[in-house]
């Protein structure tokens, strides 16, 4: 079996990709056609580039409806489940905070939206059409790398000369074929350690962590509103299994969050989570796949709390 292996920085991160197959020449085609697939969406969603979706949405989107790409669409309509889902914790209407904060710059040179319009403001019309009740800003970043990720994934497994595949954004990963894959998560807490390795197979896996050395200076990174602003978050980093990887990737943050009914998102979304606390200790939720020749932690999200959060 040939393995092809390359890697690119897109997406922010370094984008790997390795395929199998009995055939050099149409395996390194096939990871040309998922490289071109990722770029194809980065140029949709990109908070950077004015003539994206997400740049003429922020433009003109509050003024008359705007028609994006099926891409973007379907993007839009997971994030808004899961937004309201999570009770409006994950929230792409975040720029305004995000540019505050020197996560994002201020392309226009002008005020943006208030910070309190959110994702509920985001109208979902017929024939990809979108339109926005309120003035807002909107970043997909919390969410497209994992979409980029399924749709280089699913490129490569409807090529016949690719017998397995694995994408893997930064630690956003997806695999197809070739059975259970070992996967490792970095330890947000120590530098260098990786956590024992989970196998993974045809699924995607999706991390995240806050972003500082400790829980009294940390917020909880773009795309989440903390439930009590005043308390550090629980958790250092998450770590989701999902079918795909758009939804791993978002509900990573959701799990940051702490979310009180979190358990029963996750099995929502038929997804699974790991949560690092600060003191280092690991928590699973039911389904996570157990570390190999580790033991299992107890869950985040006891039985007591889905039945009350549900």
């Amino acid at each position: 079996m040939i393995r092809v292996r390359r890697a690119r920085p897109l997406l922010g991160t370094l984008v790997e990709i390795e395929v199998t197959g009995s055939d050099e020449s149409p395996l390194r085609r096939a990871v040309a056609a998922a490289f071109d697939e990722i770029a194809r969406i980065h140029g949709l969603m990109s908070f950077h580039e004015i003539g994206s979706d997400v740049g003429r949405l922020n433009r003109t989107a509050a003024q008359s409806p705007v028609q994006v790409s099926p891409d973007t669409f379907a993007v839009l309509e997971m994030a808004t489940a899961i937004h309201s889902a999570s009770g409006g914790v994950f929230d792409i209407a975040v720029a305004p905070q995000l540019v505050a904060r020197g996560r994002q710059p201020n392309l226009h040179g002008s005020p943006l939206p208030a910070a309190a319009g959110s994702t509920r403001d985001i109208l979902l019309l017929p024939a990809c059409m979108v339109r926005f009740a309120r003035p807002l800003a909107i970043d997909l970043g919390g969410i497209t790398k994992g979409y980029a990720v399924d749709r280089a994934n699913d490129r490569l497994a409807g090529m016949p000369a690719v017998a397995s595949a694995l994408v893997n954004a930064g630690g956003d990963v997806r695999v197809a074929g070739g059975g259970e894959v070992p996967i490792h998560v970095r330890h947000p807490l120590r530098a260098g350690q990786l956590l024992p390795p989970i196998l993974l197979a045809g699924g995607a896996l999706a991390s995240s962590a806050v972003d500082a050395p400790g829980p009294d200076e940390a917020a909880l990174g773009p795309h989440v509103l903390r439930l009590n602003p005043d308390a550090a978050p629980r958790f250092a980093a998450a770590s989701d299994c999902a079918p795909i990887c758009m939804v791993a990737d978002a509900l990573t943050k959701v799990v940051l969050a702490n979310v009180p009914a979190g358990g029963a998102i996750l099995k929502k979304f038929g997804a699974s989570a790991l949560a690092v606390g600060w003191d280092g200790e690991l928590l699973l939720s039911a389904g996570f796949p157990a570390f190999v020749g580790a033991s299992a932690a107890s869950p985040p999200y006891p039985d007591r709390r889905e039945a009350a959060g549900a």
